[in-house]
């Protein structure tokens, strides 16, 4: 026996010599360069591996194949249940022979983390290395110690030791090998701690990578069915029939959500009042048309029922469904839809669509039981995951979600047009008054109580005693005050018009000749700022243009006036360029400049820059709003450009050189 036990060691460890006659063992002399360039190896072969199996495997056949072990086995905790289970342990002959020895499966000898004396279990607690002439003391009680006994004699092993399995402080397992050593040097002790580092950081690594291809797995699988609900969601479009828009969707189903096995549905309809269910529509498919054809009566909604709301249990598991709100399955379709159809025709109509599996999902709106969706899946009830349910859940909700939609906009179209007559005119009631409240709070207020102070001190004879230049100070400026309240009404009447039904008198008009005049008017208030207003003369043929002279004239000036108003060095430049069939007019002046939120409400009511109430005070912020009006009453446009406050303005205004017709 001795002899037989020499030559299978002999075969499966070359590098041990075998005495046949003494039935001793010496180990053949290795260095510790050897030994860590083994560790290298080993390390290099366990960072290629990327199954989690194949490395727990690879890590106890390894010590082996490359270390002159003869077993070896590898524990993972359980934490849940706490306890150590024994992973995986050596595939040689040897390692076979004795695991055959057990009474039950190898991961069934699980090791309670209370377990006093057990050395395996006292590594994985206490993290220190623990070595031992007896296999018992390392594999009992999973293990019965007469049995741990023999496999010791059969394995001719002399010594264990088990090491702990540490990355960054978690202790990840236990490694636990025999060998027919007499004793371990220091030196093999440091070696094995760096190979449980090794294992340690294999484990770590492949459980890592097993992670993000989980998750990456799982994005993909969201990512699919996201865009299948995204596709079917394009089938819908708001305007027509509830039943075309549905009968898209469940159509479009076989194809959106093939993946998943599913190769149609049909919808059922419930009227939580009436107590009716009724069948309304299923996928149109060539399996489906002759499902259909074994119906006796004509139409879907000819199968219906009247269901008792407070007694599910003699119902078919549609019906369930939909009173218990919640989502059922089963193999055969009659359990679904029996009644209101006989169960031979029900048998027969799975025969036809070789369904293996229905799944019934309610459908709800705002806790309202509208009906559900039977799915019709091609695969066996164990394989529709709970990402299958999760899908199709959604998907159901979706079309709860359309129904409704297209339901109330149904409803709502009936009458679209008086309430859109009465929107508008309590959009325009409520824009007038708040034009108005503005206007009165911020606008017309100020220049009163300023007049009605002053003139309340004239009368208090306040003045009385105040110098000539005193008193004509304060003429003046009752005098601004009124021209400003003139102004005012008069942007506002103009504004109004601009607004409303304002007629042009179109007119061939010499868009430079105004322009001159326009300058002549204004230049003397940009000299006394000592500012340049210039004309800048183009050499292209700028033809007359049909205008309402009056009303541009007005644009014009209130252009050249702002740019007066809120420049303080520099000045204003206008050029006139000819563009395909429109004139452009630029006005570029060196003023404030406007910011990015300036741009976007330069042109409504009553709105100006942040630094043009501190520049000109007396401004209604109507101006350009007005500009605005008549420029496209002339089928034109006006914009403005700037880089930024303090950077100047540019106002471009263009208009067609012929009017439309």
């Amino acid at each position: 026996m001795n002899l037989i036990q020499g030559i299978i060691r002999k075969l499966i460890f070359p590098n041990i010599d075998t005495d046949r006659f003494k039935g001793r063992l010496v180990e053949k002399p290795t260095s510790k360069e050897m030994r860590y360039k083994t560790l290298q190896k080993i390390f290099s072969m366990l960072v290629t591996i990327k199954d989690y199996e194949a490395l727990t495997q690879k890590m106890v056949n390894v010590m082996v194949e490359e270390m002159d072990f003869i077993g070896g086995v590898l524990f993972l905790p359980d934490e849940i249940n706490k306890q150590l289970i024994p992973w995986s342990y050596t595939q040689s002959y040897l390692g076979q022979k004795v695991v055959g020895w057990l009474n039950k499966p190898f991961k069934e000898h699980t090791y309670p983390l209370n377990l006093d004396d057990n050395l395996t279990v006292q590594t994985y607690l206490t993290r220190k290395i623990h070595v031992g002439a007896h296999m018992s003391e390392f594999i009992s009680p999973a293990v019965n110690a007469s049995l741990a006994d023999t496999m010791q004699k059969f394995m001719g092993m002399n010594l264990c030791i088990s090491l702990p399995v540490i990355f960054l402080d978690k202790i990840l397992g236990v490694v636990f090998f025999t060998s027919t050593r007499k004793e371990f040097s220091q030196e093999e002790q440091e070696m094995l701690k760096t190979f449980s580092d090794q294992v340690a950081i294999a484990i770590n690594n492949i459980r890592q990578y097993e992670q993000i291809r989980n998750q990456l797995k799982n994005l993909e699988e969201k990512t699919q069915d996201l865009e299948s609900l995204l596709s079917l969601n394009k089938m819908v479009s708001l305007g027509v029939e509830i039943e075309k828009s549905v009968q898209n969707i469940m159509d479009a189903v076989p194809a959106k959500l093939g993946h998943l096995g599913i190769m149609g549905t049909f919808l059922i309809r419930y009227d939580e009042d009436s107590g009716k269910a009724c069948a309304y529509i299923t996928t149109e498919s060539d399996k489906m048309r002759q499902a259909r054809c074994l119906l006796s009566k004509p139409e879907l909604s000819d199968y219906s029922l009247i269901v008792d709301s407070k007694n599910s249990k003699n119902c078919g598991l549609v019906i369930k469904s939909i009173l218990n709100n919640e989502i059922e399955k089963g193999s055969n379709i009659a359990d679904f839809i029996c009644p209101p159809l006989d169960k031979p025709t029900s048998l027969l109509i799975q025969e036809k669509l070789g369904g293996k599996t229905f799944a019934s999902v309610p459908m709800t709106i705002r806790g309202e039981k509208k009906g559900a969706l039977i799915f019709i899946f091609t695969k066996e009830i164990t394989e529709v995951s709970p990402r299958d349910l999760d899908l199709i859940n959604a998907f159901t909700q979706h079309v709860s979600v359309v129904m409704d939609n297209l339901q109330f906009y149904q409803n709502l179209n009936k009458n679209i047009e008086e309430l859109t007559i009465a929107k508008d005119k309590l959009k325009n009631a409520l824009d007038v008054k708040s034009d108005f409240l503005h206007i009165v709070s911020h606008q017309l207020r100020t220049p009163l109580t300023v007049m009605r102070g002053f003139i309340s001190m004239w009368n208090a004879k306040d003045f009385d005693k105040a110098t000539p230049e005193k008193k004509l100070e304060v003429k003046a400026r009752i005098v601004d005050n009124t021209e400003r309240l003139n102004n005012i009404v008069n942007d506002m009447v103009t504004a109004t018009e601009s607004e409303g039904e304002l007629k042009l008198n179109f007119q061939p008009i010499d868009i430079r000749k105004m322009l001159q005049e326009n300058i002549e008017m204004l230049n003397l208030n940009f000299k006394k700022k000592n500012l340049y207003l210039k004309y800048k003369r183009s050499s292209q043929k700028i033809p007359k243009i049909e205008a309402d002279e009056k009303l541009l004239h007005n644009v014009f000036m209130n252009l050249i006036d702002n740019a007066e108003k809120y420049t303080e060095k520099g000045g204003l430049i206008i050029e006139v360029k000819r563009e395909k069939d429109n004139v452009n007019i630029y006005f570029t002046d060196t003023g404030i400049g406007l910011s990015g939120d300036d741009k976007k409400i330069l042109f409504q009511k009553f709105s100006r820059g942040k630094k043009s109430n501190y520049i000109n005070p007396n401004g209604s912020g109507l101006g350009l709003f007005i500009a605005k009006q008549i420029i496209a009453k002339h089928h034109g446009k006006i914009k403005v450009i700037s880089e930024g406050e303090g950077k100047g303005s540019t106002f471009i205004v263009s208009l067609p050189v012929r009017q439309g017709r």
